[in-house]
């Protein structure tokens, strides 16, 4: 991805994902550590399970930007999601929680969050809270983006481009 961004003149930050680390033999986890060790630039999101990252923090501190999201709800109710969610902001390393609600237009509203106290944590800590444009997420929505703004949050904008041939 970061080669493709170059050829077609964008010049913005691209991240790696690395879901479900802590899930891994430990084998294959080192492997995933070496990796991003082994590429100074690159910018790894923590994926979030229970609030925990999936890397340890002497690997997330040398990186420019820690991303961190809910992928899975675990049939997890919505104060238990808000907890996790609230786990991972608090974190001091993490940057930007991404598509907050887990949303997918047409098939799932998403998360039942408890909003306020996210929001309220969000600006406490500085952590930006993602609008992911993808056409498979657009989460947050419009009305949650206003919410955020109006809490006094940071609010990035992305493409959450996945795959190298859907930019251009």
């Amino acid at each position: 991805m970061s080669e493709v961004r170059y050829a077609v003149g964008i010049d913005l930050g691209t991240t790696h994902c690395v879901m479900a680390a802590v899930d891994l033999a430990a084998s294959d986890r080192d492997a995933v550590v070496e990796r991003i060790e082994a590429i100074p630039q690159l910018t790894a999101p923590g994926a979030v399970e229970d609030g925990a990252l999936d890397l340890p923090d002497q690997v997330m501190a040398g990186l420019d930007i820690i991303l961190a999201s809910l992928h899975e709800s675990h049939r997890h109710g919505g104060e238990q999601l808000t907890d996790r969610y609230l786990r991972a902001i608090q974190h001091p390393l993490v940057n930007v929680i991404t598509h907050p609600a887990n949303r997918v237009p047409g098939r799932s509203q998403g998360y039942a969050l408890d909003w306020a106290r996210f929001f309220q944590a969000a600006r406490a800590t500085g952590t930006a809270i993602e609008v992911d444009g993808a056409p498979g997420h657009i989460d947050l929505d419009g009305l949650l983006a206003r919410d955020a703004v109006e809490a006094g949050c940071t609010v990035v904008i992305d493409s959450d481009g996945h795959f190298a041939d859907r930019i251009g």
